[in-house]
């Protein structure tokens, strides 16, 4: 959580333009229903524990105060205690064993909250979402000896000498090397949308997204982390920014 703030309050002036600067951005003189709050579609940026992620979603109105929303980004997964170092002239992550990429894809509720006491210009929600998440992993080292750590002697060409480094490998060279793994994920949230009518939706999202897989992730080197990682779990800030997919022709 620590680092979530640390991150959040690096990105706070551009909260504070996202939210100053959306009221210019609207056609303020479009009439609109509570319903055609519900019915958007748009992008997302995620700052998490991981660091960040991007991706799209849609709601979809099913009466003036519930929406059924569906989402999804893709961004890394990263363990706590990895630490970045450089070393003759490179960088290298201290116990890392995998770059890890997860693609949570989830639907669920968007429950607008106090609709008949507060103005359409701010319009807070609870969200109760679940859904599959595809991960994929692949090797941040080259592990010639196959015990999950990267070692700084090893004999990676069979003549017995402990003389060699495992090497690390580049993201796009590890990429042939790669399986995909399937879980599933959830989040819980509060946010709220903001706004004087018109087309345009910005809001602003708070709330706790896990990842379960069955076989589990492997992020640190086994020296660290002897089992792989079933529960993968983060708090999440979410800016998102969009359309409302209402029609010209039933606002006018």
């Amino acid at each position: 959580m620590r680092r979530v703030t640390m991150r959040f309050r690096s990105i706070l002036p551009l909260i504070l333009l996202f939210v100053a600067g959306e009221a210019a951005a609207q056609d303020n003189d479009l009439p609109l229903t509570p319903r055609d709050y519900g019915n958007r579609a748009g992008v997302q940026v995620l700052l998490t524990n991981h660091g960040f992620a991007l991706g799209g979603y849609y709601t979809r109105a099913v009466s003036d105060a519930v929406s059924l929303v569906f989402d999804a980004n893709i961004g890394s997964a990263k363990d706590e205690r990895e630490a970045q170092f450089l070393r003759y002239g490179n960088t290298f992550v201290m116990g890392k064993a995998n770059y890890v990429l997860m693609l949570p894809v989830q639907g669920g509720l968007m429950i607008r909250l106090f609709r008949h006491s507060i103005e359409d210009n701010f319009r807070p929600y609870v969200q109760l979402s679940g859904g599959p998440t595809i991960a994929f992993q692949a090797p941040y080292f080259d592990d010639c000896n196959g015990n999950g750590n990267l070692d700084e002697a090893v004999d990676c060409t069979g003549d017995g000498e402990l003389t060699e480094r495992e090497e690390t490998l580049g993201f796009f060279q590890a990429l042939p090397r790669g399986n995909f793994k399937f879980g599933a994920g959830a989040t819980i949230a509060m946010g709220a949308f903001f706004g004087e009518g018109g087309r345009t939706a910005q809001g602003l999202r708070i709330g706790y997204s896990f990842n379960y897989f069955a076989d589990g992730v492997q992020l640190l080197e086994r020296r660290h982390q002897e089992e792989p990682r079933r529960f993968i779990g983060t708090p999440t800030i979410t800016l998102s920014i969009g359309r409302l997919l209402t029609s010209p022709d039933a606002i006018r």
